[in-house]
């Protein structure tokens, strides 16, 4: 006890016998001018010295931030003051996370596997896996699902997966009680064609990708989406596979609908832009029937956008880019577009206005 007033008395001696000479201000902030006469130096030592020993005591003198107040404080300030040590810096604050990172592969973020029960959502992970990777066997046994459950799983990951480019049809094996054990899948392509293709695609879309990160807002990326998909296909109505997959407008530059939502779908995805395949059927006053457009969701709503009825096919081939179908309210996509699909599709209840 006798060596802390020893301290103490020590520390208020130095303190009161510098602060007659030192009257500078050590920093623009005064962030130790805890007596507020618009100084930093002894004086503020001594206050806060003063304040330590009060027997209840303000935390808004704890100088060194080491979560008490005591004569550490003052001891700390009167360091400060006459150059000993430096402030410490304050907290640099974290750079924030891009909102342009790549939700391909992130699961949670896509709309219908938010949809699907836990055992259908274990089933979509494990069928998805083996789709990418073009198996043509994927165990399903510990998933515990039945036939219903499969059906909704797998159009859940065609509907959000564009990249999922070579599935063609389906084998099921299952028990007498109904539980599913495997998958037998037959494809358009091999692997290494669909891992190639898809090489080429990232190619392709490298700088579309760069600029929209560049971009203000979602609105400004999922515009450049638009445009820059229309404006290097034509629409072509039957022909090979390739239209109706992702690389029909990116590296062929000619598709059906369903290559061209898949290849907005896939842009939209690699930014951070949830955006959801739909399937129904159109109607215009040249023709009708099955069709694929898309939803996307922009600063928290979601809107219907149909790529494809933006590039219309002109009698005389003249290249159309028009807006009508960007980003439009369900009421609006209504009038002509009808949804026929096995899970719930989120609500569109407006048009975008930007």
């Amino acid at each position: 006890m006798k060596i802390k007033h020893r301290f103490l008395s020590a520390l208020i001696a130095a303190a009161t016998t510098l602060s007659l000479v030192s009257t500078v201000s050590f920093a623009q902030d005064l962030k130790l001018d805890f007596n507020g006469d618009g100084y930093e130096n002894s004086f503020d030592a001594l206050f806060v010295l003063k304040e330590s020993m009060k027997t209840k005591k303000d935390i808004a003198f704890d100088a060194n931030g080491d979560g008490y107040v005591n004569s550490m404080d003052a001891l700390y300030v009167l360091k400060v003051v006459l150059g000993k040590i430096k402030p410490e810096a304050p907290e640099t604050p974290a750079p924030e996370v891009t909102a342009c990172e790549s939700i391909l592969d992130d699961y949670e973020n896509k709309w219908a596997y938010s949809l699907l029960t836990d055992k259908q959502k274990q089933a979509y992970l494990t069928l998805v896996d083996g789709i990418l990777k073009c198996k043509s066997s994927i165990d399903i046994s510990d998933c515990n699902i039945i036939d219903s459950d499969y059906d909704k799983a797998f159009a859940a990951i065609l509907a959000d997966n564009p990249h999922a480019i070579s599935t063609r049809g389906a084998g099921r094996t299952t028990l007498s009680g109904g539980k599913m054990l495997s998958i037998r899948y037959t494809y358009n392509l091999t692997a290494a064609e669909c891992s190639e293709i898809m090489k080429k695609v990232e190619k392709i879309t490298a700088d579309v990708i760069a600029e929209a990160k560049n971009l203000p807002n979602d609105y400004e990326r999922v515009k450049l989406f638009h445009d820059w998909i229309i404006n290097r296909t034509t629409y072509i109505d039957n022909g090979e596979s390739y239209l109706w997959r992702l690389d029909g407008p990116i590296i062929q530059a000619k598709s059906v609908c369903e290559g061209y939502s898949k290849a907005f779908s896939y842009l939209c995805q690699s930014v951070g832009i949830e955006c959801l395949l739909v399937s129904g059927t159109a109607v215009s006053s040249i023709s009708s029937g099955p069709h694929m457009w898309n939803m996307v969701k922009i600063d928290g709503s979601w809107y219907h956008t149909d790529v494809t009825w933006d590039d219309p096919v002109r009698t005389d081939g003249k290249p159309v880019l028009r807006y009508d179908y960007l980003l439009i309210s369900q009421a609006k996509i209504s009038k002509d577009h009808s949804v026929e699909s096995t899970f719930k599709i989120p609500a569109a209840l407006s048009d975008y206005t930007a």
